[in-house]
């Protein structure tokens, strides 16, 4: 399997979990999550610490 046939399957997922997402503006885990959702995609956020 090449590496761009293994990008378009990862890309297929009907969902993402966002391991260390954050509530936090300029924390790397809330633009994660947040290009996710901006793209129409859906991502579940991932972490113990945040409420």
């Amino acid at each position: 399997m090449s590496v761009q046939e293994k990008i378009d399957r990862f890309l297929e997922a009907e969902a993402f979990g966002v391991v260390g997402a954050s509530s936090k503006p300029h924390k790397y885990g809330y633009k994660v999550l947040r290009c996710y959702q901006q793209n129409d995609r859906r991502a579940i956020p991932v972490n113990p610490v945040e409420k």
